[in-house]
């Protein structure tokens, strides 16, 4: 069987209805005080999330692509180019043959220069057999000791011809040999400047006929870096670098070597920084221009906030919402229980900066700073943090504050009542830091 419904009289409902009433009441009042000043605090400020990511912080410059060796060759005799055997981009062997002068005047000089030895030899022999001749006479006192001297140095002159004449021979034979022109080392042809039937002239210096690469699978880059950034850049430091053949392909590198002599270019004294870089695919050519990311620091998952944020300076209305705040929370406890003012806690090493007629205390340590964030109840807040790592337009908050993700934090003021704002913001890094 099922029970009777129970019905309340009539005047118990008459009793009920107003205290749910006020109850009622009193709920929208709470919550529109609460959701109210929310909005109020909220509608103050420029506002950013604390949210995880990655900081590397480098510094930006451009470079030149080249080999890692490469040798000119080049030819030590003039002549004509009789023939050439290989062309741009070959693949080339030690002691290959490369190109060939025309011989004819060379094998000339070979020629005559043999010749001048024959000579000076029948006239070394002449002066010997006349010394020969003269000598019994010179110690039997028939001949002059003058024309015995004599008949001594023209031995020694005709000797002296000879080895003069042999030497002739030795280099026309060794201009003879330059004429084929063999590559030094095994790689790769980058760069031909002759044709077959140019002339070429060693007379001042020695003109370059090919250059060659030893090996494209490593290169290199010559950077310029100022020297408001050398100071942070170290041999065996990250490089990241791009070309412009391949914009969406980033390549790595080391820093290899940092030369000490300066440039000076427009009034800037810049350092050549080398940049080794591996090239299995041979994507990269010499000559190419690229643009490298010196990388200083990086970290990964990291909470962040706005450098704007970390810059803010607060106004006399913020410092006295802060202040009313910690008498609230102070107010009927014993002195041992009562929270400290930021100024008590700012600790050894703290300053004191004057915001609107209001002190704060901010440490002035290395890495702390101050940071204004609206809590989830609305409520502006300041508290300490250290900073860690940046990149110029955010800072890395390092473990140990009580912020944490999806925070609000302060980084401007949207409504200014009283008095101009105290905000400040500083100018950017000027070259390279950026999110990665």
């Amino acid at each position: 069987m099922c029970s009777p419904v129970s019905i309340q009289p009539w005047w118990k409902m008459k009793k009920i209805l107003p205290i749910a009433g006020i109850l009622l009441i009193v709920g929208l009042g709470i919550w529109y005080f609460v959701s109210g000043r929310r909005t109020n605090t909220e509608s103050q400020y420029v506002l950013a999330k604390v949210q995880r990511g990655d900081i590397r912080s480098v510094i930006s410059s451009t470079g030149t692509l080249e080999a890692v060796e490469t040798v000119e060759v080049g030819t030590q005799v003039s002549g004509t180019i009789a023939d050439i055997y290989v062309d741009f981009n070959d693949q080339v062997r030690k002691g290959q043959l490369l190109a060939r002068l025309d011989t004819a005047l060379l094998s000339v000089t070979v020629r005559d220069a043999a010749a001048g030895v024959a000579a000076a030899k029948a006239q070394c022999e002449e002066a010997e057999r006349t010394l020969e001749r003269n000598r019994p006479l010179f110690e039997n006192g028939l001949l002059p000791e003058m024309d015995y001297n004599t008949s001594l140095a023209n031995l020694a002159v005709a000797r002296a011809t000879l080895l003069s004449k042999e030497a002739g021979l030795d280099r026309a034979k060794i201009n003879l040999d330059y004429a084929e022109i063999h590559s030094p080392i095994k790689g790769i042809v980058i760069q031909r400047n002759v044709n077959e039937g140019q002339t070429v002239a060693a007379s001042l210096s020695t003109p370059t006929l090919f250059i060659i690469a030893r090996d494209l699978s490593s290169m290199r880059i010559l950077a310029q870096a100022d020297e408001s950034d050398i100071g942070q850049i170290r041999e065996g430091q990250s490089v990241s670098f791009t070309v412009l053949t391949y914009p969406d392909r980033t390549f790595e590198g080391r820093v290899e070597q940092i030369r000490l002599q300066p440039e000076t270019v427009q009034n800037v004294v810049n350092y050549t920084v080398v940049v080794g870089a591996k090239n299995p695919e041979e994507l990269l050519l010499p000559g190419m221009t690229a643009t490298l990311d010196f990388i200083i620091q990086q970290v990964q998952d990291v909470l962040t906030v706005p450098n704007s944020a970390i810059r803010l300076q607060p106004t006399q209305e913020m410092m006295a919402e802060i202040r009313k705040e910690h008498q609230v929370n102070s107010r009927g406890l014993a002195d041992s229980l009562r929270p400290q003012s930021p100024r008590a806690t700012a600790g050894r090493g703290a300053q004191t900066v004057e915001g609107g007629g209001t002190q704060v205390a901010t440490d002035s340590s290395r890495g702390v700073t101050r940071l204004w964030y609206v809590d989830k109840q609305g409520r502006l807040r300041v508290t300490s943090v250290r900073t860690g790592a940046t990149d110029g337009l955010v800072t890395e908050i390092l473990p140990g504050s009580e912020i944490e993700e999806g925070l609000q934090v302060v980084t401007g003021l949207n409504k200014i009542s009283g008095e101009k704002s105290t905000q400040q913001s500083s100018s950017m890094p000027r070259r390279g830091p950026r999110l990665f």
